[in-house]
């Protein structure tokens, strides 16, 4: 069983600019025996919070600050990482005619592990996604997207890792 506990609240500053934070604590207990013959710890404990300031440019353009962090052992905490992410969100829909929609996401994260003399792990990615979606009728759409994302860590000893993903397809309202 998991159980999680969530803290959450926002505050409008303005019509355009909204702070968002939260509080997570979850707890993963492997009570039965077939999670203890796979070797997952008996209790995995982690707290993670994280700050949002996000800012509406227009109707159908908005971007945004985040801030998350699993610091070291807090509230009972049994990580054994500390992980701490800058994010900048960036998001345009309806662009050039109605129904494209582009987003471009750009994160940088440091993961230490806890342990003495070990190397933080400094990963840069960047995602840039264009998607197209056009109602076929009331319950039907067909959507076309194309993203790249380029992922860099200091721990890549062969360079940036890249990846083209190009979707077509449809979807389907119940």
């Amino acid at each position: 069983p998991t159980h999680t506990i969530t803290a959450s609240d926002e505050f409008q500053i303005s019509r355009a600019l909204r702070l968002a934070g939260s509080a997570t604590w979850q707890s993963d207990l492997a009570g039965n025996a077939l999670w203890q013959q796979n070797d997952i710890e008996s209790d995995d404990i982690s707290f993670i919070y994280d700050i949002m300031l996000e800012y509406q440019m227009a109707p159908k353009i908005r971007h945004a600050l985040m801030f998350t962090q699993e610091p070291e052992p807090t509230f009972g905490s049994t990580t054994d990482t500390k992980t701490t992410t800058y994010e900048y969100d960036f998001k345009w829909g309806d662009m050039v005619f109605k129904g494209l929609a582009m987003s471009f996401n750009a994160a940088y994260e440091e993961s230490t592990p806890l342990e003495e003399a070990a190397e933080t792990e400094k990963t840069t990615t960047m995602t840039f996604g264009l998607n197209h979606t056009r109602p076929i009728n009331r319950k039907l759409s067909r959507v076309i997207s194309y993203q790249y994302t380029r992922e860099d860590s200091n721990f890549h000893d062969v360079g940036p890792k890249e990846k083209h993903l190009a979707t077509y397809g449809f979807t389907y309202d119940f």
